[in-house]
């Protein structure tokens, strides 16, 4: 994960979801671009998909990074995040299985 880029739930009140709470994609997106009109911090926008899921491939223009991201949830995929190029999220796993009850 990229710190202080992501901003998992990108919820108003700057609260993040639960780890079993799913992100609509959509919602996210509008969430961060009226925070954005609110203020001068240029924040990241997450990139969906016409269904409503986040785009598997994100990225942050400001810093040039990009990274792979679970669609349900707009949960990044450890270890693909590269500068300055999108990532090969073929290759990267795209069903999240959080561990419980550990």
């Amino acid at each position: 994960m990229l710190p202080g880029i992501m901003r998992n739930s990108f919820a108003p009140d700057g609260s993040v979801a639960r780890e079993d709470e799913a992100n609509d994609c959509l919602t996210d997106r509008q969430a961060v671009l009226d925070e954005q009109k609110a203020g001068s911090a240029v924040l990241y926008v997450p990139e969906c998909m016409g269904d409503g899921r986040y785009a598997r491939a994100q990225c942050y223009r400001s810093t040039g990074y990009c990274w792979c991201v679970h669609q349900d949830t707009g949960k990044p995929i450890p270890g693909s995040s590269v500068k300055d190029k999108r990532p090969d999220c073929d290759a990267a796993p795209q069903h999240a299985s959080p561990m419980r009850g550990i």
